[in-house]
C-alpha cells in the first residue's frame, strides 16, 4: 500500500516593476482572504523593509527576506530554507505567496521554485502585475518588460483608471 501523499502548498510569485501595485495587491488579497491562510514571503531590496511593514498585522504568517534580493540566491537552498518556516505543519497554510522585489527577475525565482527539493511545495504560477498609465515609460525603462510577461501566467494590468477605454483595449491586447 502506499503511504498517503503530502499535501503540496502552491507557491505563486507576484511580480513587477517598481509602483505597479505589487504591495497593494498582496494587501488586497490578504484582507480579503476569505478564510483562506496565506503564508508571505516578502521579497524586499533595501535597508528599510517598507514592504514588510506595510504587510505586517494581515497575515500569520510572514518571512522578510530584509536588505536582500531573492533573486540574486545562487541555488534553490537557499530558498527552500525560507519555506521551510512556511510549510511546517503547524503553519497550516493553503498558500504561499513571494511578492518579489522591483528589481527582481521572476523567471530565476520561478526557475528556483521549480528546482526546491522541498516536497511541501508545488510551483503555484507567476502573476506580473503591470502600471497601465506607466506602461510605456516603464516598457522603455526596462525592455526586459516584455520577457516578464511572456512567462508570466496571469497579467494584472493594474491602475486601469488612469488611462482612457482605448488605451486599456490597446494594453489589453500587448499583454495578452
Amino acid at each position: 500500500m502506499t503511504p498517503p501523499r503530502t499535501p503540496q502548498i502552491p507557491v505563486v510569485v507576484l511580480a513587477g516593476f517598481l509602483g505597479s501595485g505589487k504591495t497593494t495587491l498582496l494587501n488586497h488579497l490578504l484582507r480579503n482572504r476569505a478564510g483562506t491562510r496565506i503564508g508571505v514571503i516578502v521579497n524586499d531590496f533595501g535597508a528599510i523593509e517598507i514592504d514588510a511593514m506595510t504587510v505586517s498585522g494581515q497575515v500569520g504568517s510572514t518571512v522578510s527576506l530584509g536588505n536582500g534580493c531573492l533573486c540574486c540566491a545562487v541555488d534553490a537552498s537557499e530558498l527552500d530554507t525560507y519555506l521551510e518556516t512556511l510549510t511546517r505543519p503547524s503553519a497550516r497554510l493553503d498558500v504561499i505567496v513571494i511578492e518579489a522585489s522591483g528589481l527582481a527577475e521572476p523567471q530565476e525565482l520561478v526557475r528556483m521554485l521549480l528546482a526546491s527539493d522541498n516536497p511541501h511545495i508545488r510551483y503555484g504560477g507567476l502573476v506580473e502585475v503591470v502600471d497601465a498609465a506607466e506602461f510605456d515609460r516603464t516598457r522603455q525603462r526596462h525592455p526586459e518588460l516584455d520577457r516578464h510577461l511572456a512567462v508570466a501566467d496571469l497579467v494584472v494590468l493594474n491602475k486601469t483608471d488612469r488611462v482612457g477605454e482605448a488605451e486599456r483595449e490597446r494594453l489589453r491586447a500587448t499583454v495578452a
